[in-house]
């Protein structure tokens, strides 16, 4: 009952249709999108974004929004200043962990065959499912590189190879609503939503 109890919080505490959808038409968030190289399957192995919008001193649209979620993920960082709901959980978390934290929103359409390629992260993550399902897969640490930050992998130019370097994953499941996962800081990880389940909810 108490593990019911923390997963009835998580379920719906952000949405596509409650909270993005109503106040994203004329504001001034910027999100961004997966580059075109991602969606079209081009490459599968660079960490590449684009702003959803051609300019960030003009209002967000919800159409344009909308058309970037068409194939592709998009995210939205540091979405605790844009959202109270989503300030509200990083004073939870500050007051829990005595740390800083941030909260960055990741919306992936259903059957996506990738969502993020193969990379690392800086920081410990906590991956809350609030809506949808999403796979995730997670890697052991590789072997270290000359110039190359273990810390920033698969990003900026750097291409972690899944077949070269990662092997097996330590962890591969599907986060369905209410589900929480922790990615320690330098441990690969990548997402998905093709082998995902549909229910009423169509984006993760």
């Amino acid at each position: 009952q108490q593990q019911q109890q923390q997963q009835h919080w998580i379920v719906g505490s952000f949405t596509v249709e409650r909270d993005l959808k109503p106040t994203i038409d004329g504001s001034y968030i910027a999100g961004q999108k997966t580059a075109d190289i991602l969606r079209n399957g081009t490459k599968t192995d660079t960490w590449e974004f684009r702003p959803i919008k051609d300019h960030p001193a003009r209002p967000t649209t919800w159409k344009e929004v909308d058309e970037a979620l068409q194939g592709g993920t998009i995210y939205f960082n540091t979405a605790g200043s844009l959202w109270p709901n989503l300030g509200a959980l990083c004073r939870l978390t500050n007051a829990a962990f005595g740390l800083p934290s941030n909260v960055n929103v990741y919306i992936t359409p259903p059957h996506t065959g990738l969502s993020v390629p193969p990379h690392t992260d800086r920081q410990d993550v906590l991956v809350f499912q609030t809506q949808g399902a999403k796979r995730w897969r997670v890697y052991a640490p590789p072997k270290r590189t000359k110039d190359k930050d273990p810390l920033n992998r698969g990003k900026a130019g750097d291409i972690l190879s899944l077949e070269h370097e990662l092997g097996e994953p330590l962890l591969d499941i599907i986060l369905q609503e209410g589900d929480v996962l922790y990615v320690p800081t330098g441990f690969p990880h990548t997402t998905d939503t093709m082998t995902c389940i549909d229910n009423d909810n169509n984006n993760n």
